[in-house]
């Protein structure tokens, strides 16, 4: 008896490990896409490099159509940018420097890499398809998991009472979290990155949706396990009377 329950607490806490698993890769794999990545760089290029600084590369290029220049270590040529406007320029400049960073190969592991402190590592396809393997594998562990619940309690309504709190308990804590985290980074980060802010809390949206969801639907398992048990008590009753 004592060694099911350390059983079905067990399984309890695991389930919401891979809920916190899945969610937590949901949100890195929308930060390590390629297309946000390089809406970051897009929007630093157009900061950084203005029309004005374009039209005086373009009149070098016109002088001396051999010279060359260099943005974030990553050589460019007059060749490049010749029939390009502004625009263009900023969007080919934006692709060239995300696909030599994202695209880049990378000599170790995932978690190897961390451990030793490359934490950029995190921002590459590498690290993308790394979150997306996590977020396969959580999903259907929590899975497996919630079965496993089941033939450890054997009862519907021991189950769903139980998966119900294992799914408030991992989601509502984090949803506060999410809820108070738009203020504390406004107060924290420092100003030169204030401005990703905004993109930040765009991405935890779907976050909050999901937690959302599995709040809900811990509520609703929860209850529907009470009127179970309500509903099978006044059977044991009538069939007394």
């Amino acid at each position: 008896m004592v060694l099911k329950k350390l059983l079905i607490a067990l399984t309890c806490f695991l389930i919401s490990l891979t809920i916190l698993s899945y969610i937590s890769s949901e949100i890195f794999l929308s930060f390590t896409e390629k297309n946000f990545i390089k809406s970051i760089v897009d929007k630093q290029l157009k900061e950084n490099l203005k029309k004005e600084d374009v039209e005086m590369i373009i009149k070098a290029c016109e002088i001396n159509p051999s010279f060359s220049f260099s943005v974030h270590q990553i050589n460019f040529s007059c060749s490049e940018f010749i029939g390009k406007n502004y625009s263009e320029i900023i969007n080919y400049l934006s692709n060239k420097i995300v696909n030599e960073f994202y695209e880049r190969e990378i000599e170790c592991e995932i978690i190897e890499c961390l451990q030793s402190g490359k934490f950029d590592v995190i921002l590459s396809k590498q690290g993308n398809i790394f979150f997306e393997k996590l977020k396969t594998f959580s999903f259907y562990a929590s899975i497996l998991l919630a079965l496993f619940l089941l033939f450890f309690t054997k009862s519907f309504v021991s189950w769903s009472r139980k998966l119900g709190y294992s799914l408030l308990f991992t989601a509502l804590p984090l949803y506060a979290f999410n809820f108070a985290l738009p203020k504390t980074l406004e107060n924290i980060t420092p100003e030169e990155i204030k401005e990703f802010i905004p993109i930040i809390i765009e991405k935890l949206y779907y976050s909050n949706e999901l937690l959302l969801v599995l709040s809900i639907l811990g509520f609703l398992l929860i209850i529907i396990s009470y009127i179970i048990e309500e509903i099978k008590k006044r059977k044991v009753k009538a069939q007394e009377l």
